[in-house]
């Protein structure tokens, strides 16, 4: 993968945690669009099962890889890695940031990581499952020990379907199953967030969103994934929730049962998430806080911690007004600029011509401020450093003033809610922009 691939924010963490909340505030504060990488989230129709948020709870945010995958098809993370790299790019491409949004661990380093995944054989699959059904997990949890320690240490003996992929691995590869999984190495620029939640806390929000689910017609759901081939599905048949209610359809348990089960399961899964993202040095973990605010603040902090080093560089800007052009440029010269930065804003003052400079050197030290006091203020400078970015790159384009100029009276009222549609702007914007 390319050194200048395009940085990623990843949201991870346990179930409950509030993880897309979050990632759709983070995408309205940057500019970005969020990226599910939620493993039943991608099938259509597990929605009340998998808290998948709904239009309005995404706030205008566009989200990517939702609904993609009928129930009956098996998750594949080697189809979701190059399902996601494309999304990443594309939202790259845009100009706007990825947010990757979720807790299926995997799936997470697939999307950031250059990590290959061995193929599948059917055939013995099969045969593993039909020993998983007869004899249970404990027997392969056994005899993978035996053949892969370090594997058998990291999978639950309960966890047949892992143990069941370790198998098959080991027997197609004729290496460890571990090998599979190299070590926590950057690959893809990303920042990683974690909200960490007292345990206490996070077992009350799993109760309470099971609770939701019954209330919200979880069994109708299921009921309607059962006649659209649900049971025959390996993978999504599986999933917390719908496994329980399945047996419940079935007369197996009573609905009551299969609430209590759900509950107990989803707090184990938590436990597990909690488990795996914590061996992952590269992510950073955040108190969840009093407020959303709070929460997001610490995040964009988190996010983007040379925004405090702006602030102090913007303070030791040339007064243009003072001297000369001449004298500005000389200590422009002398501050480090990095290229990975477009909205950089002493990079935008390099290359800003002379007669905007005065005028963004006013707007720019108020929206800092403003940012400084508010987390709201934060995207607010985020939609002036693009404007300026913009200004910068193509001020020379005819007729660019005057689009300039209705899209910033556009901003300041409102209607475009922080987010520039470019084109409007400047015609063939990105090659543009790559030029500079």
């Amino acid at each position: 993968m390319s050194d200048r691939a395009a940085p990623v924010i990843a949201v991870v963490g346990p179930t409950a945690a509030g993880k897309s909340a979050l990632a759709v505030r983070l995408a309205l504060a940057l500019g970005g669009e969020v990226v599910n990488a939620d493993s039943m989230q991608l099938y259509r129709g597990m929605d009340i099962g998998t808290a998948k948020l709904t239009a309005a709870e995404r706030g205008g945010v566009p989200h990517h890889l939702l609904d993609i995958w009928d129930v009956r098809q098996a998750a594949n993370v080697a189809d979701y890695q190059r399902l996601a790299r494309a999304v990443i790019e594309g939202i790259a491409a845009r100009g706007h940031v990825p947010v990757l949004a979720g807790g299926s661990g995997l799936y997470i380093r697939a999307a950031l990581e250059d990590l290959s995944f061995p193929g599948t054989d059917p055939r013995v699959r099969e045969r593993l499952e039909a020993e998983l059904a007869v004899g249970g997990p404990a027997a392969l949890h056994a005899r993978l020990a035996g053949l892969d320690p370090a594997a058998a240490a990291s999978i639950l003996r309960s966890n047949g379907r892992r143990i069941v992929r370790a198998l098959e691995v080991i027997e197609i590869s004729g290496g460890p199953f571990t090998a599979t999984l190299p070590a926590y190495e950057p690959s893809r620029p990303a920042v990683q967030i974690a909200v960490r939640i007292p345990r206490g806390e996070l077992d009350r929000r799993i109760t309470a969103r099971v609770d939701q689910m019954w209330a919200a017609g979880f069994e109708q759901e299921v009921r309607r994934l059962e006649r659209a081939g649900l049971r025959d599905g390996r993978t999504a048949s599986r999933a917390l929730g719908y496994a329980q209610m399945l047996r419940h359809l079935a007369g197996e348990w009573t609905l009551a049962q299969a609430r209590d089960e759900t509950v107990r399961a989803t707090r184990r899964f938590a436990r597990r998430q909690e488990s795996w993202f914590r061996r992952d040095p590269r992510i950073t973990w955040l108190d969840a806080g009093a407020s959303e605010d709070e929460l997001l603040g610490r995040a964009l902090g988190a996010i983007n911690p040379p925004s405090r080093d702006r602030t102090e560089r913007a303070a030791r800007l040339p007064d243009l007004s003072a001297g000369e052009e001449g004298d500005s440029l000389s200590v422009m010269s002398a501050q480090p600029v990095q290229e990975h930065d477009p909205d950089d804003p002493v990079e935008i003052l390099r290359v800003l011509p002379e007669r905007f400079r005065e005028q963004f050197l006013a707007e720019y030290t108020a929206a800092a401020e403003e940012a400084a006091r508010r987390v709201e203020g934060y995207r607010a400078l985020h939609a002036l450093l693009r404007l300026w970015r913009l200004t910068a790159a193509a001020y020379s384009e005819p007729g660019f003033e005057a689009r300039l100029a209705s899209v910033r009276e556009a901003v300041r009222a409102g209607s475009l809610e922080g987010s520039v549609p470019i084109e409007e702007i400047v015609p063939n914007w990105p090659a543009r922009l790559n030029r500079r």
